[in-house]
């Protein structure tokens, strides 16, 4: 691969008469030559009579590197020769300067003449009356006739100027030195596009499969009947409830995680965001929470999902709530207190409202990186339960299916549960959300009296954390909590053991009146514990209906509507087939032709230099 690089100098006449411009150009040159090498070189001085020229002093370049080439071309060669400046020796002594300095440094060297200002007026006829695009056809062949013109005039007065030059002279030498050049690059070039061209055939070939009449008649009777027992065998997973003769493959933990790590092919692999809390580093704790999730046991079908419900919820348990002290929180209350109302003689905004925005505002990323994994690692699960319910479902057909027929079905498969992760996603995020921001004054009052503000204000250690976390995902079993090396908030101790009701009276506290002022720091520190026992609250609704919200938005969906989507996508399969061919067709017809003209340009004469 190279740049090419043309340097058109806008009058020969002037350049090569005095050297001004050309002196620009060498030292152009040799700047980009330094550029290629990345070093430094000395200028080389040559004779002194043209001393304002900087000798290129090139060095070899590997074959395998990039290239500059640069090409000088020199226009208006006509007003050169015409020039009564200098006589006819002179004129040959410069033009052979000018073509030695360059074309010893490989840089070829073109004179050129174009049609000037006033011959191009000429081209026009002013009481035409034809169409436009019939006056821009008399144009172009009154230009290309001037061009052959002054290409012919210019080799003649090179001849007169120097005996048997054979170097590129008039613009139509230039021209056809382009062409050839392009072309020679093409020709390299093509070998390459002509395999992409017929990967993409192979490709679009391999895909019409299921065009012929017998793939169409087997889809017929038999793609309904396969597509009900690959929703039954689904849902079978899900409970257990299935042919146990077949070997599916089961995974544990770490390779549930390496097979979405192999789907995602992303070099920073997702992961659950407990895997960094301190619970999950505490060496005894961490062995107790994946014996509880079962992580090193290699399990399939619905105990994988059970297992991935018991990461999220521990996630849950994990949860860090946003940080309420930041120096801007005062300004954030006052600028929603103060906020112009829409309805016109409107009072400042409510403290709900502003507790609400609030929440909104801090709150909109919790578990929003955990429900993304969990989406993922969902979707790569059911996903790859896939080939275990096709042979399932095939075992007892008499005839084989069409080999492109399981492919489409994957990819439909695929796609439908992809999209049923995504709205599971979003809905999810959601509840996350409207969970915690969810503030009733009300609401709020009434579960404080049910439950000391001690034991959501103040964090505990790891070790009443994991005794949580083991209750909920594995209830029953021996907890051994004697490893924590975290000591639990004294004050939220002293509050447990011996004086349960040291906060009541904080907690009826918690209230706002209409007249408080933003600025006040009682009511900003009100605030700040409102919002942040209102997020302990919002984790606990969370967690105590996440797995139904779960079943509702993506378990009921799977085992309900599976069955009819994938029997309606076999019904239309056909006409997409049909469809499908003919654009493919369409394409593989293009291609045909390229393939035709590149193998022509392959075995055609080399251009001529």
């Amino acid at each position: 691969r190279s740049n090419v690089y043309f340097l058109v100098v806008e009058d020969a006449k002037e350049d090569m008469a005095n050297y001004h411009g050309l002196s620009h150009i060498e030292r152009m040159l040799s700047n980009a030559r330094r550029g290629e090498t990345g070093k430094k070189k000395e200028p080389v001085m040559v004779d002194e009579e043209f001393e304002e020229f900087e000798a290129i002093d090139e060095e070899p370049v590997m074959d395998n590197e990039a290239t500059n080439r640069f090409f000088l071309v020199l226009n208006k060669f006509d007003n050169f020769l015409n020039s009564q400046d200098a006589s006819q020796a002179d004129k040959t002594k410069k033009i052979r300067t000018v073509i030695g300095k360059f074309e010893s440094k490989g840089i070829p060297v073109f004179f050129t003449s174009l049609p000037n200002t006033a011959e191009k007026a000429t081209f026009s006829r002013l009481d035409f009356t034809g169409t436009p695009e019939e006056q821009e056809a008399i144009v172009c062949e009154a230009f290309a006739k001037s061009l052959a013109e002054h290409s012919a005039a210019d080799s003649v007065a090179m001849e007169n100027l120097l005996d048997r030059y054979d170097g590129p002279v008039g613009f139509l030498s230039l021209k056809k030195f382009v062409e050839n050049m392009m072309m020679t690059q093409y020709r390299i070039a093509v070998p390459r596009i002509r395999s992409l061209l017929i990967e993409k055939q192979t490709e679009l070939l391999e895909a019409s499969g299921l065009g012929d009449a017998q793939s169409q008649e087997f889809c017929k009777h038999h793609l309904s009947s396969i597509c009900t027992r690959i929703a039954e065998n689904i849902e079978g997973f899900l409970s257990n409830d299935y042919d146990h003769s077949c070997s599916p493959t089961r995974r544990s933990l770490e390779e549930e995680y390496n097979l979405m790590n192999q789907i995602e092919e992303t070099e920073d692999p997702a992961r659950f965001s407990y895997q960094k809390s301190s619970v999950w580093r505490n060496k005894q704790y961490n062995r107790g929470l994946r014996d509880a999730m079962y992580s090193d046991l290699k399990l399939f079908g619905g105990a994988q999902i059970t297992r991935l419900v018991s990461e999220f919820r521990i996630c849950i348990h994990c949860m860090r709530g946003p940080s309420f002290g930041s120096d801007d929180f005062k300004a954030k209350v006052i600028e929603y207190r103060f906020a112009m109302n829409r309805q016109i003689g409107g009072g400042p905004t409510g403290w709900p409202i502003i507790i609400s925005h609030l929440l909104q505002e801090s709150c909109s990323e919790l578990l929003g990186s955990d429900i993304e994994v969990f989406a993922k690692r969902l979707n790569t699960i059911i996903a790859s339960w896939f080939d275990v319910a096709w042979g399932l479902s095939i075992q007892s057909l008499k005839v084989t299916p069409p080999a492109p027929l399981k492919a489409e079905v994957e990819s439909y498969f695929r796609n439908l549960v992809g999209s049923w992760c995504d709205k599971m996603k979003t809905r999810m995020l959601d509840f996350v959300s409207y969970s915690i921001r969810d503030y009733s004054p009300a609401a709020f009052q009434q579960r404080l009296r049910n439950r000391p503000v001690s034991s959501v204000s103040f964090s505990t250690g790891a070790s009443h954390l994991y005794s949580s976390i083991m209750e909920e995902i594995s209830p029953g079993a021996p907890v051994n909590t004697s490893a924590s090396t975290l000591l639990e908030s004294s004050l939220y101790s002293t509050v447990k053991e011996e004086d349960p009701n040291a906060f009541d009276d904080d907690v009826l506290d918690l209230h706002l009146q209409e007249e408080d002022r933003p600025e006040d720091p009682v009511v900003l520190e009100k605030l700040r514990k409102i919002c942040l026992v209102q997020v302990q609250f919002g984790t606990e609704r969370i967690r105590e209906t996440f797995r139904f919200i779960f079943e509702s938005m993506f378990k009921r969906p799977l085992c309900t509507k599976l069955n009819r989507k994938l029997v309606d996508w076999s019904s239309q399969l056909p006409e997409i087939i049909k469809e499908r061919l003919k654009n493919d067709n369409v394409v593989l017809q293009e291609i045909e032709k390229h393939i035709h003209m590149i193998s022509q340009v392959l075995s055609g004469p080399i251009p001529a230099k």
